[in-house]
């Protein structure tokens, strides 16, 4: 594993664990955005990071908001499609439930994104 894939894991192992710590966006937000600007700036992590994504969705458990928030902005289509999928085949309401919002989050007009503070005021195009 090199240095960036090891930072990337570090990062988000810190978001996943501000995300469950945390009872408010404001508190998150900051580890969120650190993960996502380092996946954007270091496209290099793009295979690592769509693993670990991809990983959230098969196992979601704890943070789908760091999901939600990271594929807003970057809107990978493996992820939306990993995430239709496993709705498609999912007998648990809740899971289905769970992750639509995933998948909503890839919408230029995810409600969503209204909680979080790098997007509250304007909605992205």
């Amino acid at each position: 594993m090199n240095d960036n894939d090891r930072q990337l894991n570090e990062l988000f192992s810190l978001a996943c664990r501000a995300c469950i710590e945390s009872d408010s966006t404001r508190d998150f937000e900051p580890r969120f955005a650190d993960l996502l600007d380092f996946i954007r700036l270091n496209p290099q992590c793009r295979e690592e990071a769509l693993r670990k994504f991809l990983d959230q969705v098969l196992n979601p458990s704890g943070c789908l908001e760091l999901l939600e928030y990271c594929m807003y902005e970057l809107r990978w289509t493996e992820v939306k499609a990993k995430a239709l999928e496993v709705i498609a085949g999912a007998e648990d309401w809740r899971l289905k439930s769970a992750l639509s919002h995933v998948v909503e989050a890839f919408e230029k007009d995810w409600p969503g994104a209204k909680m979080y503070q790098r997007w509250g005021a304007t909605t992205r195009t």
